[in-house]
């Protein structure tokens, strides 16, 4: 894991009581917070070919399907 080279904030003092464990265990709470900019503005996700491909085939269905109902209810209504 990178030392304090890699980490930005400034060093803070730590108050006289605190254990050492305790102030790890604290640092790592806040690091586990802190995500990239990255991963924080993305929008999208990765999706193999082959699972989208037959969820489109199928949307495609469905809305054939939706219109070809739709225009029955049409010529059924007086």
């Amino acid at each position: 894991r990178a030392r304090a080279a890699a980490d930005p904030s400034p060093p803070v003092a730590s108050p006289a009581g605190v254990a050492p464990a305790a102030k790890s265990a604290a640092h790592e709470h806040h690091a586990g917070r802190e995500k990239p900019a990255r991963e924080r503005e993305s929008t999208s996700i990765r999706v193999a070919v082959e699972k989208v491909d037959p969820l489109i085939n199928l949307v495609g269905e469905v809305v054939i399907t939706q219109s070809m109902l739709a225009q029955r209810c049409n010529e059924l209504a007086p």
